[in-house]
């Protein structure tokens, strides 16, 4: 499924003029540049060159080229890589050179180009320590720097260009490649300032730069441990396996070294591999022989290093240390799929990827999953029904392309066309770390909510924050140009701050409940667009008026997140109408699914129970007796529908949507 991305600079700086050789939102390829491997070869024995690419021609340039503006691209040297840049043996010193590839097709368009270093901790509080203007030229630029730069090796390493454009068409220059230290941009222009383009935005491509550094030998004994690998969550009395992965940056063979992991600052686990044969760059997986047993429910921290490279106390490696975590959980709770759906009226791609995540939902057990679309305010003039507050989920998550669907926080960030129900039944088998229910309510134009979590783990609150919003479960009225003419749990209106709200205690066995109330203002308006021509706002201002066209369709979509590293312990979804008891008490359990219906439903029920289709008016259209479960065929036109659940003089009532 194809991916329409558009690269989005500035909420007021919309245009209607998009690029002439977009392809799936990007740009189409040009002719591969000669001579590149070339240069690489000729690079002196005592340098070292600086690149991540695992292809030197352009595949693609990037952006949609709305406007003229201020970009530069960057690859990332993390302070671990210095020792022996990328298993080289070589341990780079002064940057000689920055060389990087233009689209030759957008070069008439710079005004400035500049080669640029940073340094810093990241990318976003680093600061510009050279700078040298250049030339410009189509393909690769090679810059010789004036004054070779020295590398502070107590921060991380920024190394690209920026160019400043006078219209439309951006030549920063893309290859093929998923490595996240070749994919940073930065805009002066924009208030998303830093974008990692792989890891945030789910592109498979990478900027095309390299340098060349003066370089010293590696250590004749070295290692570096490159990752471990530990459940991120288990069961109490669970025992978990501690997995790493070292590299071999000495110039010698790796015969042997030492690991240790420690829990919580506990007494460290020695592990000591002997008898192996790990050349010059490469990599070894090992596993401790010792398991730790989680004995509490709470979350645990692993500090993991290695040292002695071939019994060399000397050697390079003796303080590398990675840390992990593993959240133990006092049983298993299933987990509710939170789907976070970015989309708009006006992209075409959209409809389809739209129609996917339904088919995908209808097809599992609707119970399993909770659904939000933030209609946004591009291409063009984007959906009437943006929001503000949707702006600031688009500003979390990083946005910058509709259609884009985030499952879970950070399970999976891409198009809703790659979505599957294999890909479902994986996310929604991870146990959560919390059980959760809610009631909802509606009088008049005033919701309701009551939302209950149980944890059963303990963590820290201070990335926590609960997030609750009103959804309207369809809408017809805000359709434009992509072909679209229903849309489902379309966002209305925040409970929470948009930003979410704090979690007070999140203690294993311990109920944390939370109330919320939010009456709709004013009358229903139907913006023109969300912005007009000159990119200014012009959708609904919540405090004077509303956007809902049937205050009997709404539900309450709720989740507690991790905004550090966007990770939803648990969500869920309540309709303010459904699973309300017409009578003393409500059937239990019942179960109707799906309640988007394209005209078939599933009833679960006590094992004798009566089950009435009805319309709204409450004229019952068909009875059917049931001893568990049953299938309903609604040959019904499209519209709202209710289905009546009595058993033992009880009676409940679901809702569902019939979309044929």
């Amino acid at each position: 499924m194809k991916h329409f991305y558009f690269l989005l600079f500035a909420l007021f700086s919309l245009s209607n003029a998009y690029a002439q050789k977009a392809m799936d939102g990007r740009f189409a390829p040009e002719s591969p540049v000669a001579g590149v491997s070339e240069y690489a070869d000729a690079a002196a024995t005592d340098d070292v060159t600086l690149s991540w690419l695992t292809s030197e021609t352009m595949a693609t340039s990037y952006g949609n080229g709305s406007a003229k503006m201020n970009l530069a691209a960057f690859m990332e040297v993390e302070i671990s890589d210095y020792e022996s840049f990328n298993g080289t043996g070589k341990n780079p010193e002064t940057i000689k050179s920055i060389n990087f590839y233009l689209a030759a097709s957008y070069v008439s368009n710079i005004t400035e180009l500049k080669a640029v270093i940073r340094q810093g901790n990241t990318l976003a509080t680093s600061t510009v320590v050279y700078e040298q203007a250049t030339t410009v030229a189509g393909g690769w630029n090679y810059v010789d720097l004036t004054t070779p730069y020295t590398i502070d090796k107590t921060k991380n390493l920024y190394i690209g260009y920026q160019v400043v454009t006078s219209g439309a068409g951006y030549p920063l220059a893309v290859s093929a490649g998923t490595n996240s230290k070749q994919a940073w941009v930065i805009s002066t222009s924009t208030t998303e300032t830093v974008t990692n383009i792989v890891s945030d935005q789910g592109y498979s491509y990478n900027f095309i730069i390299k340098a060349v550094a003066t370089a010293s030998d590696a250590y004749a004994n070295g290692i570096i441990l490159k990752s471990v690998d530990i459940p991120s969550y288990a069961i109490v009395n669970d025992e978990v396996e501690v997995k790493g992965v070292v590299q071999n940056i000495g110039s010698q063979p790796l015969t042997s070294f030492t690991a240790q992991y420690s829990v919580d600052g506990g007494a460290p686990v020695e592990y000591h591999a002997t008898g192996l044969n790990v050349a010059l760059g490469s990599t070894y997986s090992f596993t401790f022989p010792t398991k730790f047993k989680l004995t509490e429910a709470k979350t645990y921290s692993f500090n993991v290093a290695v040292s002695l490279p071939n019994e060399d106390a000397n050697g390079i490696g003796a303080q590398k240390t990675l840390t992990s975590t593993v959240s133990a959980y006092a049983n298993i709770v299933q987990r509710v799929v939170l789907h976070e759906s970015f989309t708009s009226s006006t992209c075409g791609p959209c409809k389809a990827g739209n129609e996917n995540l339904l088919s995908v939902l209808n097809s599992v057990d609707e119970t399993k999953w909770a659904n939000i679309r933030y209609q946004m305010y591009w291409p063009s003039t984007g959906d009437p029904y943006f929001t503000m507050e949707g702006y600031s989920r688009k500003t979390f998550y990083g946005v910058s392309s509709v259609p884009e669907l985030e499952v879970d926080g950070n399970q999976f960030n891409n198009h809703p066309g790659n979505l599957s129900v294999a890909l479902f039944n994986q996310f929604a088998a991870i146990p959560a770390a919390a059980t959760a229910s809610a009631s909802a309510e509606i009088a008049e134009k005033t919701v309701k909510a009551k939302i209950t979590f149980t944890p059963v783990t303990t963590l820290d609150v201070q990335n926590l924050r609960i997030f609750a919003a009103i959804a309207e479960k369809t809408t017809t009225k805000n359709k434009k140009t992509n072909g679209e003419t229903l849309f489902h749990n379309v966002m209305k209106k925040f409970l929470t701050s948009a930003d979410g709200n704090a979690v007070p205690k999140f203690e294993n066995g311990v109920p944390v409940s939370f109330d919320y109330e939010y009456t709709f203002n004013g009358e229903y308006r139907l913006p023109a667009a969300a912005v007009n021509s000159s990119g200014q706002y012009i959708g609904i201002n919540n405090d004077t008026e509303n956007s809902v066209e049937d205050f009997s369709n709404l539900i309450v979509v709720y989740w507690i997140q991790n905004i550090q590293n966007k990770d939803v312990l648990q969500a869920g979804k309540v309709d303010v109408s459904d699973y309300l008891a017409i009578g003393a008490a409500s059937v239990s359990p019942v179960n109707v699914y799906p309640t988007l219906s394209n005209g078939k439903i599933n009833v679960a029920t006590p094992a004798s129970a009566t089950v009435k289709i009805s319309d709204l008016s409450g004229r019952t259209l068909a009875t059917y007796k049931s001893s568990g479960n049953l299938t309903v065929d609604l040959n019904y036109a499209n519209g709202i529908y209710l289905v009546i659940v009595e058993s033992g003089g009880q009676t409940s009532v679901k809702k569902i949507i019939l979309t044929k």
